[in-house]
């Protein structure tokens, strides 16, 4: 999470705690400038303050997930041990994953350079 985000979450909790609204708590739009900070986002963290969460990490609210299972680039990895002409496709389906998931796997994963297109 970066400084910037744990800033206004700060600001936002400080602003709830003095008794302002959400739609009041939206000023900071004005002072960081509306690009930085998204009305959803002011919304969303009033309501988990008013709720009593104190902290100010977000790691149950970060959105979908990143990262692919650690099963699935092991069940790739080692199907290329042992059959380093597999296509994406067979990868893929391999690992239970996507053909564009096996793709990235390769390619920023497994760091391979020539992967072919699906």
């Amino acid at each position: 999470m970066t400084q910037e985000r744990l800033e206004v979450q700060a600001n936002i909790k400080f602003c709830m705690n003095l008794g302002k609204s959400a739609t009041d708590v939206t000023m900071l739009q004005e002072a960081k400038g509306k690009d930085s900070v998204c009305r959803t986002l002011v919304f969303r963290w009033h309501k988990k303050f008013s709720e009593g969460h104190t902290a100010l990490n977000d790691e149950h609210m970060s959105g979908r997930k990143k990262s692919v299972k650690a099963l699935s680039v092991v069940a790739i990895q080692s199907a290329l041990y042992m059959d380093r002409r597999l296509t994406v496709r067979e990868l893929a389906e391999i690992a239970d994953v996507s053909v564009g998931t096996a793709h990235r796997i390769l390619t920023k994963d497994k760091s391979m350079i020539k992967v072919g297109k699906y």
